[in-house]
């Protein structure tokens, strides 16, 4: 899909110039773009990597918006319980 593409090509970019904040943007839109396609693992891959970015230099509310995500991802995934774990993080 070409919003993939152009998210990955914007990745490698903001990492390559040090752009963190543009950078976990980027993994966040990667991400939602696998929720929207129904791929959860490769999803939870990419928020993963963005909730560990957004710990050091994100604000609360790309937290939240992670943890938002990770709910969206588990229950795509049939878990339940951590899917009500993450739900309640960005609550």
């Amino acid at each position: 899909p070409q919003g993939l593409d152009y998210y990955q090509k914007a990745l490698q970019l903001n990492q390559h110039f040090n752009n963190q904040i543009l950078a976990l943007e980027n993994l966040i839109g990667i991400s939602t773009l696998y929720v929207e396609q129904a791929q959860p693992d490769s999803a939870q891959y990419y928020a993963e990597l963005a909730l560990a970015q957004s710990k050091e230099y994100g604000s609360i509310e790309q937290q939240r918006s992670i943890q938002r995500l990770l709910s969206q991802i588990k229950e795509q995934q049939g878990d339940y319980q951590t899917a009500l774990q993450h739900y309640k993080s960005y609550q």
